[in-house]
């Protein structure tokens, strides 16, 4: 229903969208996911809020020479781990962090946009093999 479309809507983020996958599976016959989806992100909410308050304040005490820009992909990678469940998932995966590493220094950071076709297309590939 709207009444449910709506927070959950602006609750959606990488963070929570991980979070349903890696719990639940498509089908699985469980009832009111909402709720769950609803409590972790909220609670992944009031985080990004109080880390935003904080980069504010700490953030320009941070010297430009720690270069924390390693930490994004860290967190993608923790993310990505956990709803890799399927040998043709993990060989996607494997390929586009393969291609990603030796794509970086293509013009206007397309080297991401590569590593990711080309993990969907070995995935796509795979899945359909193993049809």
């Amino acid at each position: 229903p709207m009444k449910w479309k709506i927070p959950i809507a602006y609750l959606l983020t990488d963070h929570s969208f991980a979070l349903m996958l890696a719990r639940f599976k498509e089908n699985d016959g469980i009832r009111n996911k909402h709720w769950y989806y609803f409590g972790a992100g909220t609670i992944l909410w009031i985080g990004w809020q109080g880390s935003v308050v904080a980069g504010v304040y700490v953030g320009t005490k941070v010297p430009a020479n720690w270069s924390l820009d390693f930490t994004i992909p860290l967190i993608f990678i923790a993310l990505v781990m956990p709803a890799l469940r399927t040998p043709s998932q993990r060989l996607a995966a494997v390929a586009a962090a393969t291609v990603s590493i030796f794509a970086w220094s293509m013009p206007l950071n397309s080297g991401l946009l590569v590593s990711a076709l080309v993990g969907v297309v070995v995935g796509m590939a795979c899945e359909s093999r193993d049809k």
